[in-house]
């Protein structure tokens, strides 16, 4: 989050990462402050969280062993 925000005080825009916007979103902020709907909350979430993994994912394994799987 930007400076270190606290969740329950951030808006979407202080999200810098992926794994910011899902805790936003699982945490109910998307709905609460009206950036999107309580139905899809949940799923938007996830999709974050995926994206998020998987950049930490293609971090951690060097290239040569992606190209390998």
């Amino acid at each position: 989050m930007k400076n270190n925000i606290k969740l329950f005080e951030a808006l979407w825009s202080d999200c810098e990462t992926d794994e910011d916007r899902f805790n936003f979103l699982i945490s109910g902020r998307g709905y609460e402050t009206g950036i999107i709907a309580k139905a899809i909350q949940h799923e938007v979430a996830m999709a974050f969280q995926f994206r998020a993994l998987t950049i930490k994912e293609r971090l951690i394994i060097p290239p040569q062993v992606q190209a390998s799987r």
